[in-house]
């Protein structure tokens, strides 16, 4: 829609946050993590709970900047935040991802690295010394 003001024209686009939201659900690694769009001053105008939109409510947790992480507690859920800058607009997509089960493959990946150290040095000990 574009209006004739005093200082020439000006055109208005509305912009529907609900269907902006719509999109990331299907973006998110696990069930339990939430992905936003956050403006300048911290607002949500996406997430994958519309209810935050809906209030209005606002991220105050993230430090400024183009790409930014946290570690934030919230009640009884504990999640790890990536925050990183949307080219050419004022807007961060936000990341948050569940924290336990992030860790969850901790543990899994230590021993892999357990099993796969010796073998890798198995070679050194087979060698005969100079």
């Amino acid at each position: 829609m574009g209006r004739l003001t005093a200082k020439g024209w000006m055109v208005v686009f509305e912009l529907n946050l609900d269907s902006l939201s719509e999109y990331l659900p299907p973006l998110r690694i696990g069930p339990s993590d939430r992905i936003a769009i956050v403006n300048q001053t911290g607002r949500f105008i996406a997430h994958t709970n519309l209810d935050f939109v809906q209030e209005q409510r606002f991220e105050t947790r993230l430090p400024s900047g183009p790409l930014t992480t946290a570690e934030i507690h919230e009640g009884r859920h504990h999640w790890f935040a990536y925050a990183q800058a949307i080219p050419a607009t004022p807007w961060r997509v936000v990341y948050y991802r569940d924290a336990d089960q992030a860790l969850s493959a901790v543990p899994g990946v230590v021993g892999v690295v357990w099993i796969l150290a010796p073998l890798c040095m198995a070679p050194q000990w087979l060698l005969p010394s100079a």
